[in-house]
């Protein structure tokens, strides 16, 4: 939990230092708040999914390899990814894509340095590290897509072509991520914590009311929502919550009674 926290909320703030320290090189006025904001969102919407994957790779590589290896093969892997995403998600020109690879390895390796050693942990401690980086990973990945596809079919209902033009799902895709990361965080936490004292239907229960309220109050007062679409983007989150609480298996107390 430790590193996916750390990939998902550090790296698109590197991203964003190294943005506003290169506008700021140019000469652009950026400490201006509309800019600051503009410059922040963007920095969130393009840094998101190269840092879930990098964290994932992150992750995978610490039980492998040393810890000055691992940071090294997390950079490169941050690189390739923020290139691939650059030039055929995003379609930006091979100027700004080196630019966004360079910004997204940078990041990588402040992340995987802040996320510890590569040593090897006893079997219950590794165990209950899998289990919790797996509930993480479904709350954190599956929570915002689980968005995106409500908010891609809610188009479709109201007659909305989301594929027209293409590049558009793309931007749906990466707000998808950017407003349901920090409510899926939280509620992961939660979960997290209900799952030692609760049971399997009372927790997924749990942890849905909590997605609600969550959302709810992120909505209002960090993206400054109206009130219908709070309540929609409290009801995405409901749902989100529950599939990924589903999905994170039985609860700790329901396991060891059987």
């Amino acid at each position: 939990m430790k590193r996916a926290l750390i990939f998902l909320f550090v790296g698109p703030i590197v991203s964003f230092l190294l943005v506003l320290g290169t506008a700021m090189a140019f000469g652009v006025k950026a400490w201006e708040p509309a800019v600051l904001g503009v410059m922040f969102d963007h920095s969130c919407e393009m840094g998101i999914v190269p840092a879930v994957l990098a964290g994932l790779i992150d992750w995978r590589l610490a039980a492998r390899t040393t810890f000055a290896w691992r940071i090294l093969q997390t950079a490169g892997a941050a690189f390739i990814i923020s290139a691939l995403i650059g030039l055929f998600l995003l379609r930006h020109d091979v100027g700004a894509v080196l630019i966004f690879a360079i910004y997204a390895a940078i990041a990588a390796v402040i992340c995987s340095r802040l996320s510890g050693g590569s040593k090897e942990l006893p079997k219950v401690r590794s165990g209950l590290r899998s289990i919790e980086m797996k509930r993480a990973l479904i709350f954190l990945i599956v929570g915002p897509a689980v968005g995106f596809l409500l908010a891609l079919g809610t188009a479709i209902v109201i007659g909305v072509r989301p594929w027209e033009p293409p590049m558009f799902l793309g931007v749906m895709f990466a707000y998808s991520y950017k407003v349901g990361l920090i409510p899926a965080a939280l509620t992961g936490l939660v979960d997290s914590r209900l799952a030692a004292i609760t049971t399997f239907a009372g927790r997924i229960i749990q942890t849905a009311g909590t997605g609600f309220v969550i959302s709810a109050l992120v909505g209002l007062f960090l993206f400054s929502l109206g009130g219908g679409a709070v309540l929609i983007y409290a009801i995405y989150g409901t749902i989100a919550a529950t599939v990924c609480s589903w999905l994170s298996g039985r609860s700790k107390g329901a396991a060891d009674a059987q």
